[in-house]
């Protein structure tokens, strides 16, 4: 299982979580970079994936609605794909 930890402390910006979706999972170059487009990239996974997430104080901080956008995207892709899982390092579900 691959587990990707997303530290919400390193993404103070939108374009910083697209940017470190699209590298640590890969994504390819015709990844719309929204919310829609990572829900479909993430429900599409195959590979067992665990979405381990901290920092939420500070993406919340950050983006504010766009952070509660982003977990319930998150939790959503979760909840429609077996292979992957969301976890909260910071206790918070």
């Amino acid at each position: 299982m691959e587990i990707i930890r997303i530290d919400g402390r390193n993404l103070p910006t939108r374009e910083a979580v697209h940017d470190y979706f699209t590298t640590c999972l890969q994504l390819p170059g015709y990844y719309g970079r929204n919310l829609d487009a990572l829900y479909d990239i993430l429900t599409e996974r195959a590979e067992p994936t665990r979405l381990v997430i901290c920092g939420q104080a500070a993406l919340s901080s950050a983006l504010g609605s766009y952070a509660d956008a982003l977990l319930d995207t998150l939790a959503d892709a979760a909840a429609d794909n077996p292979a992957l899982e969301i976890a909260y390092e910071d206790g918070q579900e």
